[in-house]
Order: structure tokens, then C-alpha cells, then sequence
């Protein structure tokens, strides 16, 4: 009888086990899934997100990656406006500078690092200024230097301009972050000849002193909404910029596609494995029942096994995720995982493993011990 009994428990083990390794999995699917998502969707909003001005004014028609030219009279009213403590012009987001050693160009982002320094992304330090501050510099960030071939001292030239690498920055400002000045656009842009300045693309503003952001925002759509212009905070750029790349980007919508595949195939696979091993615990589930215990305790045994199996599996989906995350990084492949997200990501291991075991109730509370025992 004690080698019967023995076998019987290892055989719920190994069900357990089967149902824990599923979770495992697909929860280091979500883990990885997420960090993709998250790099690729913080490199979009990156310099919006981190400017340091609270308000931007964009072009009504502005679209994700589109710069649409704002007209002289929004650039008149926002100049005028009584909302208005200080802004700026931004003509160029982005420039293209030329090929690095490896063959890959090299586009950077332009900024202002003098006074109202409103582009100047918040995370920069006042040494990264003034380094920008150095005519034709660039400083480089540690993906763009990897992808491009170029390093601290590096030049690379375009239309008879020379511009040097006079900084490297780790990673703060992800992949394209690389940054210039605009007195260093200006070199560039006398190196082309042009004959007509770049049109304004948006507008970075601080309310004036007194003023909430909100009030300065409600102030310049009412002067700007006449000549198609609109003003938004930083973070509702952010937002809308994540809102825009997630409808247009084919690479997330796959990530959220994936996830839920992965999603609905553990549920199965989680479920089927729970339902073995609560059927292998049949005859003391009947045996209870029988006995008159109530059937709210005979769910909250099946819900505790569950939510100990929904444990076990988060804190090895964590480790899984994290371990996962360091060999993507071997190859490159960079993801960005949040502290905030891990809780949600256990609650959703928990909640799967605990709806696998409620599935199984209703079989549970139709067992009679006669039956079993024929």
C-alpha cells in the first residue's frame, strides 16, 4: 500500500511539475515579449519624453514620423502670447551626417545646449553641454558607435564638413540618440549651400512664471487653433507618439499577436495539466465531500495548490527573464524590462494557474465515493 500511495503522489507531482514548466515558459515569453516591446516603443518618444520643456506645439496634421511645417503666424501668436515664459524654434530634429567605418550612417538628433536649452534632454549632464558646445562635435551614444564603427576622437565628414566624435554616452539615450548642436547643424548646413532656411517643425515652450502647464496649454489652443496648430504636453507627446507607432508598426502589433498565441496555448496546456492532477486527487475530493465538508472549502484546497504552483512558476519566469535578457544582450538584441511590470506579469502567471484550477470545480463537486470505489 505505502509503494502504491508513493507512486500515486509522485505521478500528482510530475502532473504539477508539467503544469509549473508550462507557466515557466510562457511566462518567460511575456517577460521577453514585454522588453522588446518596451525598447522599441521608449526609442520613439525618447527625446519627447525627456525635453525639457513641459509644452510642444506641433502642426494639427503632424503624423509619427512626418514634419509638417508649422506657418509663420502660429510662430507670431505663440511669440506673443501671454501663456509664454520662454521658446524655442525646432527647424531639424534629426540629421544625417554621413557613413561611419562599418558602412552604417550615422543620424543624430539636434539640440540646444545654451540658454533656454528647452531641447536639452533632462538626463544630460552640464559636462555633455559644453562638450556640444565644441564646433562640428558629436557625442555619440554606445549603440550608435557600435552600429556605425566609430569612436571617441573619430571623424566622419559630409559635403567637405568634418564632424569629431568628442563624447560617448552609455546608452542613455538608446540607438539614433547620438546628438550635435545646432551652431554645429549651421556648419553643416552652409557646407550644402542652401539657399532657403529649414522650415519650423515644432515649438518647444515653457509657460510663464505663475502659469500651470495646463493653463498655458488652454491659452495657445485657443490663439493657435485658428492657424492649424496645436500645443500638448511632453508627456501627451510621449503618449501619442506610442499610440501612432503602435497602429502604424507591423513589429508590434506581431508582439501583441505572439502574445496572446502564447497566452491562449499555455491556458490549454495549463488547464489540462491541472485537471490531471486534480483528477488524480479524486477519491480524497470525493471522500470530503462525502464527509460534508463544505464545497467553498474543498475550492479554497484546489485554489491554494493552484496559487502555490502560480508562484513557483512567476519566480522562475523572473529568473528565466532575466537570464534571457543577458544572452539577448550577448547578440545585441537589447530589451528593457520595468520593475513596475514584474507584479502585473506574477499577477497574470497566478491568475492563469488559479482559472485552470476553477475549471476543474465543477468535475470536482460532481464526484461520488460509491463510484470511485466500484
Amino acid at each position: 500500500m505505502n509503494a502504491l500511495a508513493q507512486l500515486h503522489l509522485s505521478h500528482n507531482w510530475l502532473r504539477a511539475w508539467f503544469a509549473i514548466l508550462t507557466l515557466i515558459l510562457a511566462g518567460i515569453a511575456i517577460y521577453l515579449q514585454l522588453g522588446l516591446s518596451n525598447y522599441f516603443l521608449s526609442r520613439y518618444a525618447l527625446l519627447e519624453r525627456q525635453a525639457t520643456a513641459p509644452i510642444v506645439v506641433l502642426s494639427e496634421k503632424q503624423g509619427t514620423d512626418q514634419y509638417i511645417k508649422i506657418s509663420d503666424e502660429a510662430i507670431e501668436r505663440v511669440a506673443q502670447s501671454p501663456d509664454v515664459g520662454a521658446f524655442e524654434l525646432i527647424r531639424q530634429k534629426r540629421v544625417y551626417l554621413g557613413k561611419g567605418p562599418s558602412g552604417a550612417g550615422l543620424r543624430v538628433n539636434v539640440i540646444d545646449p545654451v540658454a533656454p536649452a528647452l531641447s536639452a534632454p533632462l538626463i544630460m549632464p552640464d559636462e555633455a553641454k559644453l562638450l556640444l558646445q565644441i564646433p562640428n562635435s558629436v557625442l555619440l551614444t554606445d549603440e550608435d558607435a557600435r552600429a556605425t564603427g566609430l569612436g571617441l576622437g573619430d571623424e566622419v565628414v559630409r559635403e567637405n564638413a568634418r564632424f569629431r566624435v568628442v563624447g560617448l554616452m552609455d546608452g542613455n539615450l538608446g540607438p539614433g540618440g547620438s546628438v550635435i548642436s545646432r551652431r554645429t547643424l549651421e556648419v553643416l548646413n552652409a557646407a550644402i549651400d542652401r539657399d532657403q532656411d529649414t522650415p519650423v517643425y515644432s515649438i518647444l515652450v515653457a509657460q510663464k512664471e505663475g502659469k500651470s502647464v495646463g493653463q498655458a496649454i488652454a491659452g495657445l489652443n485657443r490663439d493657435l487653433k485658428s492657424v492649424g496648430a496645436q500645443a500638448m504636453s511632453r508627456e501627451r507627446l510621449t503618449q501619442k507618439v506610442i499610440e501612432d507607432s503602435l497602429k502604424e508598426q507591423r513589429d508590434i502589433r506581431a508582439f501583441v499577436y505572439l502574445a496572446t498565441f502564447v497566452g491562449v496555448i499555455a491556458l490549454l496546456i495549463i488547464s489540462q495539466a491541472i485537471h490531471a492532477m486534480m483528477a488524480g486527487q479524486r477519491v480524497e475530493f470525493a471522500t470530503l465531500l462525502a464527509m460534508g465538508v463544505p464545497k467553498w472549502r474543498v475550492a479554497f484546497l484546489v485554489l491554494e495548490q493552484t496559487i502555490w504552483i502560480g508562484l513557483i512558476a512567476s519566480a522562475f519566469a523572473l529568473s528565466g527573464g532575466l537570464l534571457g535578457q543577458l544572452a539577448l544582450e550577448k547578440v545585441d538584441v537589447y530589451i528593457l524590462l520595468y520593475p513596475a511590470q514584474v507584479p502585473w506579469v506574477t499577477g497574470a502567471i497566478i491568475a492563469t494557474s488559479c482559472f485552470a484550477g476553477l475549471i476543474t470545480l465543477p468535475t470536482i463537486f460532481g464526484l461520488k465515493p460509491v463510484e470511485l470505489l466500484r
